[in-house]
């Protein structure tokens, strides 16, 4: 998401840029805890708590004690699903260990602190606390380096209905403000930046800035009955705007959404009853289009081909895909010839992908061995990566445990992740 960012008068050129990346990392944790707000999973509902959560916020930033394994029991308890968490992450290359990253959680199978370091000697830690629903209210990153360090605290509000209403960045002075509708559906999401406008000495003989709050864009949703008509959005500092018109057929079920950027269209996309993009196409300057995309499906919802044309009407590239007896993906050509990808894709008795080999050019590019345990998690995947007769080896090995977490409290990574071990296919 695009949001104006100003330099701050008066700062160093390292804390400008360490600001600004900070601003990049709220902008986007707030993007991907919108659209995990906003996309429910298929064919059901996420129950929403009725309460308000107001988080207190604490000065000082500590490391949490360790957390013992939870117990678990051989029978998960009734509305319970069994997930499994990464415990510890370690990265190879050539010279040993270039990276590792360890875990802790509560008893619920929260996330309250992660660390990654890296053989450089640079660390990144980060601190969460959660209410009785297993969301987050407060988010506390920390990252050092030779280059330098910074701590940021994020902290999350909800309204009665469990739907975001602010979320708040205590260190650089932003915030995000959300509005629903009577529907629990996203109607306004106003970004609020800043800017410095202060220095002054402090008794410890540091710099205390002040700052002053402007708004910095604005996006807007629009319904009509079920349907979402409209989504707007403006930066409000820069003169930019993003607008997509969305536009249904109840008869048929389909659907297109069509992308302006400053007014002029950019993009335009055909959806089938099923929700699959089936064409795209591609606007120049003057609102003409110049090339579009077509991708046909077989009965089971699955992609197949996909041709990518030019105005005149002729083939510029060809992707198919190949499946196997189970609906998995064994094949992907992209191109043809030496012009183009070929993936090819193996797996075992119980759906997981143990092999993958990437052809780049008619030459071998890339090869992927996975291993995993008996619950289906992947504990080691190695990398292969293949150029002018040079072979780079990377290795990632895990270690998981296991929670039991009430269904409907499954946040969307979890549910994916669950789903995706109940698709395995069962041992023969």
């Amino acid at each position: 998401m695009n949001n104006g960012t100003r330099n701050a008068g008066g700062l160093s050129g390292r804390k400008i840029i360490t600001i600004i990346g900070v601003l990049c990392v709220v902008a986007l944790i707030a993007e991907v805890a919108l659209l995990a707000g906003i996309f429910r999973k298929k064919g059901g509902t996420t129950k929403k708590p009725s309460v308000t959560n107001t988080p207190k916020v604490t000065e000082t930033v500590s490391e949490p004690e360790p957390t013992e394994e939870p117990w678990i029991e051989d029978d998960i308890p009734e509305g319970y699903v069994r997930i499994y968490k990464t415990l510890k992450s370690t990265e190879y290359d050539e010279q040993g260990v270039s990276a590792e990253k360890t875990y802790r959680y509560d008893e619920k199978g929260n996330e309250i602190f992660s660390e990654l370091r890296f053989r450089s000697g640079s660390c990144e830690r980060s601190e969460s606390t959660y209410d009785e629903y297993r969301r987050v209210v407060r988010l506390v990153d920390t990252r050092s380096s030779d280059v330098d360090s910074y701590a940021r605290v994020i902290q999350y509000w909800y309204d009665e209905h469990g739907n975001f209403s602010d979320i708040i960045d205590d260190n650089v002075p932003s915030h995000y403000v959300y509005q629903y509708d009577d529907r629990d559906r996203m109607i306004r999401k106003e970004y609020y930046d800043s800017i410095l406008v202060d220095t002054e000495k402090n008794e410890e003989g540091g710099t205390n800035y002040r700052y002053a709050s402007y708004l910095g864009s604005v996006e807007t949703w629009e319904y009509r009955g079920d349907d979402l008509i409209e989504n707007y959005w403006e930066d409000v500092q820069n003169n930019m705007n993003t607008r997509y018109v969305y536009t249904y057929d109840h008869v048929t079920g389909e659907y297109t959404k069509m992308e302006y950027w400053h007014e002029a269209p950019d993009r335009l996309l055909y959806f089938n009853s099923a929700g699959d993009v089936y064409k795209i196409s591609m606007f120049d300057d003057a609102g003409k289009e110049y090339t579009h995309t077509v991708t046909e499906y077989d009965e089971d919802g699955r992609s197949i081909r996909q041709m990518e044309y030019m105005m005149d009407g002729s083939l510029y590239n060809e992707k198919t895909w190949e499946y196997d007896g189970y609906g998995r993906v064994i094949r992907i050509i992209d191109g043809e010839g030496n012009s183009g990808t070929v993936e090819n894709k193996q797996y075992d008795d119980d759906g997981n992908m143990i092999y993958e080999e990437v052809f780049l050019y008619g030459e071998l590019s890339s090869k992927t061995v996975n291993e995993y345990d008996e619950y289906g998690n992947c504990i080691k995947e190695t990398l292969y990566y293949y150029y002018q007769g040079n072979e780079e080896i990377y290795v990632t090995e895990r270690e998981f445990v296991a929670f039991d977490v009430p269904y409907e409290l499954l946040s969307e990574d979890e549910l994916r992740e669950y789903e995706k071990l109940e698709a395995r296919i069962p041992k023969k």
